[in-house]
């Protein structure tokens, strides 16, 4: 008998009489002690499992990863889009207006400019004709050698009045357009785009898949608010849409991350004093100036303070 096989023998035999050591334990032993042994037995091979499982995650450089960040022409989205930039990563920044765009490419200016690393356009995100021109110059100059990892949909408008109040033009084409359909649309034309979608795939009924969740194939974070958990008067125009948006992330979580890893999170921050407080002056007052008489007379708008009046 050569020596492999008397060493493979032993090792059956080691495990064999392991095994009936601990059948005897289990046999043994009382129902708290089977309830603990069973317990600790799961741990164990969840833990296995898990560390299985997650050396399917790919890890890239940040070099490779691109974020697409939209409404960058102040406020939060510009500082992301900065901060990111300096991280590394290459940002796609999006504009309402194209003298943003201008000054975000302004290599002279080092502290409020992206690097060559990152991109700028023009894009509204009530547009899907831009949204379709970004989309495809994404494809033609910036994927070629990089892969969609992210997009942080922080485009917004700040228009708080009551809802009679408001037009249905500034109502419907205005918030809902900018707050949620905004959001929807530019997710729903770059999500083919995505690293977990063009490189991880995963059967639907995968247990594994659905056990361990996670966020190797990219992210999309959605800038909500902290108004969308508190209804106050006033704002039927912008917590409506925000308390959407919040639950709408929530749902495609649990749809993109069991089969492609793309992790979905939302961001509801707190008052900032960013560009989007004066924007909603100017609304403030389009506002009261468009109401008809009948309506500002029952609702006594030449002395109700909005909110924004009121630095709420």
């Amino acid at each position: 008998m050569s020596c492999a096989t008397f060493n493979k023998k032993k090792r059956k035999v080691q495990m064999s009489s392991s095994f009936t050591r601990l059948f005897h334990v289990w046999k043994n032993s009382s129902l708290k002690q089977r309830l603990l042994f069973g317990l600790v037995f799961l741990a164990v091979i969840y833990k296995i499992f898990k560390k299985i499982y997650k050396k399917k995650e790919k890890k890239l450089s940040r070099k490779r990863k691109c974020i697409l960040i939209t409404g960058c022409d102040s406020g939060f989205g510009r500082a992301v889009a900065l901060e990111l930039d300096k991280l590394g990563y290459t940002v796609i920044a999006t504009c309402l207006e194209e003298k943003n765009v201008l000054s975000l490419l302004n290599r002279d200016n080092n502290k409020e400019s992206l690097s060559k690393n990152s991109y700028a356009y023009v894009m509204d995100v009530t547009k899907k004709e831009q949204i379709e021109t970004v989309k495809s110059k994404v494809v033609s100059e910036v994927l070629k050698k990089k892969v969609l990892w992210a997009i942080i949909n922080n485009a917004g408008v700040n228009i708080t009045h009551n809802f009679e109040v408001m037009s249905n033009d500034i109502y419907f084409d205005v918030c809902l357009d900018v707050l949620l359909k905004g959001p929807l649309y530019v997710t729903k034309t770059f999500l083919p785009l995505f690293y977990g979608r063009r490189y991880i795939s995963h059967p639907s009924n995968s247990f594994f898949s659905s056990l361990f969740p996670c966020s190797c194939g990219g992210r999309i974070v959605n800038i909500s608010s902290c108004s969308a958990n508190f209804p106050a008067p006033q704002m039927t125009g912008y917590s409506v849409f925000k308390k959407a948006l919040s639950f709408w992330t929530h749902c495609l979580r649990m749809e993109l991350s069991p089969l492609f890893h793309i992790w979905c999170s939302v961001v509801e921050p707190g008052g900032f004093q960013t560009a989007l407080l004066a924007n909603g002056q100017t609304w403030d007052a389009s506002i009261q100036r468009s109401c008809p008489k009948d309506i500002a007379q029952a609702y006594n708008l030449s002395q109700q303070l909005s909110i924004i009046q009121t630095g709420f």
